[in-house]
């Protein structure tokens, strides 16, 4: 079964690059990326009643394939920042300290901004997401992990990342090597 959603995942990514016409893929924050993956969850939420807000667990996991699927398909990072290896899986450290303490992090208060139903995702957040969105290459890397790995859990992520060479070749709490990533995906993801 995973096999087979690393070769579905390495179809997609492979057609939806033909699709585009060369554009450089630029590299974000993690923190804009987080910002992408709520505002798309938000509108999750709103469309589908059965939907879950996103933890900062799951954030956590998701950002682990994102940077994963970049490296592997086009060679560099989507955002900055290390993923480290902690117990409970990837993690990025500037993520885990702007959402420590919570759980859900999309009907949250930011800068003084209630996200809710009436209001809607922060500016900020939406900005990001509008951003990040305009660049090709980096919407097919989002897009597709949200495809393949969006409706997984956070416990199911968390799971799959420890069943994956990266983590487990990394020391806890120490950076997971780019190179051993890309290598990882190149040869098991898109293959």
């Amino acid at each position: 079964m995973v096999k087979y959603c690393f070769e579905l995942v390495s179809f997609v990514i492979m057609k939806k690059q033909e699709e585009l016409k060369g554009n450089d893929m630029k590299t974000w924050s993690a923190l804009q990326v987080v910002d992408w993956l709520r505002t798309y969850n938000f509108a999750e939420l709103k469309e589908n009643e059965n939907a879950e807000e996103l933890t900062q667990m799951k954030a956590m996991k998701l950002l682990y394939y994102i940077q994963g699927i970049a490296l592997a398909a086009y060679g560099k990072k989507l955002f900055t920042e290390d993923l480290l290896a902690w117990r409970y899986g990837p993690v990025v450290k500037d993520v885990h300290d702007k959402y420590s303490g919570m759980r859900g992090i999309v009907n949250i208060v930011v800068n003084d901004y209630d996200v809710n139903e009436n209001n809607g995702i922060d500016p900020e957040a939406r900005k990001n997401f509008e951003e990040i969105s305009n660049d090709d290459d980096a919407e097919v890397v989002l897009d597709t992990v949200m495809e393949f790995y969006g409706s997984k859990s956070a416990i199911e992520l968390m799971k799959l990342t420890h069943n994956e060479t990266p983590w487990q070749e990394t020391a806890q709490s120490d950076v997971i090597d780019p190179v051993l990533l890309q290598t990882y995906f190149k040869e098991n993801v898109l293959n």
